[in-house]
């Protein structure tokens, strides 16, 4: 199933391709965190699928200019979804 095209991530970050999956089992809930590469930088999408991963919910959780969104997270539990990520000199947003 795709879900969403995230570009060419060749980033000099480590890792350069950052997944993260969670499920809130109390709301039937999947969620999917993921780096995306554009044209303008990087950003942490996240995919929500309220139906147990049926049909998708795309959301941007942060941009950057730069190629420096590292590692992505995802937590989920009683219906919250709660993310972040790593960024180059900044530490954790």
């Amino acid at each position: 199933m795709k879900i969403e095209v995230t570009g060419d991530i060749v980033g000099s970050g480590s890792p350069a391709v950052s997944l993260n999956l969670a499920h809130n089992a109390s709301a039937n809930r999947l969620g999917l965190a993921y780096r995306v590469v554009a044209a303008s930088g990087t950003a942490m999408h996240f995919a929500l699928g309220p139906d147990d991963g049926a049909t998708w919910n795309i959301q941007t959780a942060a941009t950057t200019s730069l190629d420096d969104v590292l590692g992505v997270d995802l937590g989920m539990a009683l219906g919250v979804a709660c993310a972040d990520y790593g960024q180059n000199n900044v530490g954790i947003a």
